[in-house]
């Protein structure tokens, strides 16, 4: 999964480049998984519970099954390289995506006008 996320953002940054919105990195992403034989889903959400009271849809940016593999994917835009404390912040965020959609690993995809990261958290 890492090799295809990884492959995915690469391919969707030397098409693209920086600048774009989440929405359009999402939405491309979505697509180059598809195109590389990954089902791709953007936006699918689970009920959210908070001491066993319902309080709203969990949404994964992008829910990807490849194989065996399940993996939900949280996508991030930034202008320019992020430091560690906003990676840390957005790698819980990702974390949480484990939770919500049970057996999926989570992953964080950035986008930066230098380039796009992305690794399993």
């Amino acid at each position: 999964m890492q090799a295809l996320l990884s492959s995915a953002a690469a391919q969707v940054q030397s098409e693209l480049g920086g600048g774009y919105t989440e929405d359009n990195y999402q939405k491309a992403m979505a697509w180059q998984l598809t195109l590389d034989g990954a089902d791709a889903t953007m936006e699918e959400s689970r009920p959210c519970y908070y001491k066993n009271r319902y309080i709203g849809q969990c949404r994964a940016d992008i829910v990807v099954v490849y194989g065996e593999e399940r993996a939900c994917v949280e996508l991030k835009q930034a202008a320019s390289a992020a430091g560690e404390a906003v990676l840390s912040r957005w790698c819980a965020q990702a974390r949480k995506y484990s939770r919500w959609f049970e057996g999926h690993d989570a992953y964080l995809v950035v986008f930066t006008a230098e380039g796009a990261v992305s690794r399993r958290v």
